[in-house]
């Protein structure tokens, strides 16, 4: 049986993460070397999660694991090919290996978790609330919502305004008027 996290791995996500995220360490290298490509892999994440319909995560997780190597190995002796490459990431500590590709495994996926979480909030409609004012659930069972000031709601359930002053409605003092429930 598939876990949760291989049975949503898409390829073609994955494509689109290497695209999106590898371009933003990319980017990120011209920026700062020693924090850009953490920031640029945070910017990618960010920018797959709010073009993938659903969460990207293991995508620009794995994403960012592989930009991550490239930039390390890329960054050993120009024009050595893969030899160099192998060399230039031998010689980094396993310690600072293990932190570095962490590091961009957090950053990859946190931008993604951002991107999808402000594409949804974007995106999913609000629901229609029965008056004008903010209402607030309580844990009273007898006053399940009270709602805005501006708005009182009778018995038979239809909205009246509450805006009258004591003058208008009669009453002497504020202890006369009824609450609103």
């Amino acid at each position: 049986m598939p876990s949760r996290a291989t049975g949503r791995f898409s390829p073609v996500a994955l494509a689109f993460a290497l695209l999106t995220v590898g371009g933003g360490a990319g980017a990120g290298l011209l920026a700062n070397t020693s924090v850009g490509t953490f920031l640029g892999i945070l910017v990618g994440g960010f920018l797959l999660g709010l073009a993938l319909t659903r969460r990207p995560l293991v995508e620009a997780t794995v994403a960012a694991v592989a930009a991550k190597l490239v930039v390390l190995a890329a960054a050993g002796v120009p024009g050595a090919g893969v030899l160099g490459a192998v060399a230039a990431l031998g010689s980094i500590g396993p310690a600072s290996l293990a932190i570095s590709l962490a590091l961009a495994a957090a950053a990859g996926g946190f931008g993604a978790h951002l991107g999808s979480d402000l594409r949804d909030g974007l995106t999913t409609p609000l629901e229609e609330q029965g008056s004008s004012g903010p209402s607030i659930k309580t844990g009273d069972p007898t006053n399940e919502t009270i709602t805005g000031r501006n708005q009182a709601t009778p018995e038979d359930g239809t909205p009246e305004d509450d805006r009258t002053t004591a003058s208008e409605s009669g009453a002497e003092s504020k202890l006369e008027r009824e609450p609103v429930r």
